[in-house]
């Protein structure tokens, strides 16, 4: 590639032989072409590498990193080796839908200054729940209430953002390997950043939570420990929730992978966290499986 690009796209990836291609086709195939695709390869030991070989377009370039390191790790690998001036993430098991690139790219460079990170809506596929939802964005998700208690805009697949917001804040944190978007977006907006919400449903994301119990598991205190270092002065009430809200997906996650001892390790904290509130959760998530049973059953 010659001339410098517009836009880098950072694609983490991991043994994701299934899905590369139709998240690189989904890159190849926008309107907008002026950018360059950095697949971080997180010591994958499938095809993964192979694949991302057989592609023949210049603007598919691999970088290999020799031993898995965590989705942080492999997101600072393309974030170092990117040469625009913005970068877009994707991850390896989700696609962007068309017009991502143009819209997102007019909107942000017209933003002004204070704003230098953006975050589209889009559509998720609960693959453990065999659900779609489209998820669109709030104003109060982007304000400090909202991401100080939850991450819902997606940013591993819907962020893109100046690369000089890197140099100004540093990179992903690598000691945690989940919630580490999460993580650097509270440290973007505690630094004074500004984000900008796109309603257009702009990216496909994919989910299967029960992978990811163990990783979620592990990463939960950490990210805690550094959320509150962040924001240290926050009404007991607000930390409470928010920690619930965590131990809560914690718990989540455990249950679809089956992962008995961490979903009552989770569950006990956030039992410690508000009581009333798992009871009244867990009420409404056995009354919807029952539902569900009765309706499999008919």
């Amino acid at each position: 590639m010659g001339q410098t690009p517009l836009i880098s796209v950072v694609v983490p990836a991991y043994n994701r032989q299934a899905t590369i291609v139709r998240c690189l086709e989904s890159v190849l195939a926008q309107d907008f072409t002026d950018f360059e695709i950095i697949v971080a390869d997180d010591g994958s030991t499938d095809e993964t590498r192979a694949i991302v070989r057989g592609f023949s377009d210049s603007r598919v370039q691999l970088f290999e990193r020799p031993q898995n390191g965590g989705a942080a790790a492999a997101r600072n690998t393309g974030v170092m080796s990117a040469k625009a001036a913005h970068v877009a993430f994707l991850d390896s098991d989700d696609r962007f839908l068309p017009g991502k690139l143009s819209r997102q790219y007019a909107a942000l460079t017209a933003a002004p200054s204070p704003v230098r990170l953006s975050c589209t809506a889009y559509r998720i596929e609960l693959l453990d729940q065999n659900k779609i939802i489209d998820s669109v964005h709030t104003p109060a998700m982007a304000g400090f209430d909202g991401l100080y208690g939850g991450c819902s805009l997606g940013p591993g697949s819907t962020l893109m953002c100046a690369r000089t917001v890197f140099d100004e804040i540093g990179p992903f944190d690598t000691s945690l390997h989940r919630f580490e978007d999460w993580e650097w977006l509270l440290r973007y907006t505690a630094s004074g950043g500004r984000i900008l919400l796109l309603d257009d449903l702009l990216s496909h994301v994919y989910n299967r939570r029960g992978r990811l119990a163990r990783q979620t598991w592990d990463a939960a205190g950490g990210f805690i420990a550094k959320r509150d270092q962040l924001y240290p002065n926050v009404a007991a009430n607000m930390r409470r929730d928010a920690n619930f809200s965590i131990w809560s997906q914690v718990a989540g996650t455990a249950y679809y992978a089956g992962d008995t001892k961490i979903f009552a390790a989770a569950t006990l904290k956030a039992v410690r966290e508000d009581p009333v509130r798992v009871l009244r959760s867990g009420t409404r998530f056995l009354l919807g499986r029952s539902a569900q049973s009765m309706s499999e059953a008919q």
